[in-house]
């Protein structure tokens, strides 16, 4: 690889990227996080919380309650129908 250009270390200088006082190319990983933050919104909130995904789970499970209390009796005699006529032959 070769070495970088006098342009391209004054360059990553004024991004803030180099140290201007080390040698070589170290990469000061504060000002590199920081800049990834500002650049890519990586503090911003995104997704759902653990709250919201509590709150989800819950309406659903309250759904199925609902959907086998309704439906009980029903799927039951269809199940012990299924199951006399696999015996059955």
């Amino acid at each position: 690889m070769a070495a970088p250009t006098k342009y391209q270390d004054l360059e990553r200088e004024s991004l803030g990227i180099v140290k201007p006082d080390c040698k070589g190319l170290q990469v000061d990983l504060f000002v590199l996080k920081t800049w990834l933050k500002v650049h890519l919104g990586v503090d911003a909130e995104r997704g759902a919380t653990m709250v919201e995904y509590v709150l989800i789970l819950a309406l659903i499970a309250i759904l199925v309650i609902g959907i086998v209390a309704l439906l009980g009796s029903q799927v039951s005699s269809k199940f012990s129908q299924a199951s006399s006529g696999i015996a059955g032959g």
